[in-house]
């Protein structure tokens, strides 16, 4: 998986990864449509500036005829999940008539030379067993009692063997979920 360098951008509690299109909000991510989250991109990138409705919905919604209340219900969305409330707006201004503007105060950042920092650590262990059967050989002696590790009938009490490709296959999927999980 090849890695990007993002711009990173705070504001407040919040942290915005302009490349992924992720806001976390303390560390964790916050939920938010991706149109709202691209509004935001767009908005923090040029903190202080007038962003007129028009130009807002054509980078947003580019090549699409749609209508501004579009616009209005993410940009609701947006203002909740920023914790934002009717009568105080303390990271974007409404310029009646005209567009938008962020107002916070942003620290901006390029994660190049970014120390990774491990919050949590998952390991998992993956146990297999070796037999001398051939994968068609039925054969058990009088000797084994029934359920035992050899015993493949109804009701066995077996432990499971799993196959090299099988295994393989279980590495790879741990190691790209742990991978998904990191980020």
């Amino acid at each position: 998986m090849s890695y990007l360098p993002g711009q990173f951008y705070d504001f407040g509690p919040f942290r915005l990864d302009s490349r992924r299109h992720v806001l976390l909000k303390k560390g964790a991510p916050v939920a938010l449509s991706s149109k709202a989250i691209h509004m935001l991109v767009i908005l923090v990138q040029r903190n202080g500036e007038v962003i007129e409705k028009d130009e807002l919905m054509k980078q947003v919604w580019p090549d699409q005829i749609v209508e501004e209340s579009n616009l209005t219900v993410n940009m609701s969305s947006l203002r909740k999940v920023l914790g934002e409330t009717p009568n105080e707006h303390r990271y974007i201004a409404t310029v009646p008539g005209r567009g938008y503007r962020f107002i916070a105060d942003v620290n901006h950042s390029s994660d190049e030379n970014r120390d990774i920092i491990v919050e949590e650590q998952i390991s998992s262990r993956l146990v297999f067993e070796s037999t001398d059967e051939s994968p068609g050989n039925s054969y058990r002696p009088e000797t084994e009692p029934k359920g035992s590790s050899r015993d493949l009938g109804v009701g066995a009490k077996s432990k499971p063997k799993i196959r090299a490709g099988v295994l393989v296959a279980l590495v790879v999927i741990l190691v790209v979920a742990a991978a998904v999980f990191v980020m």
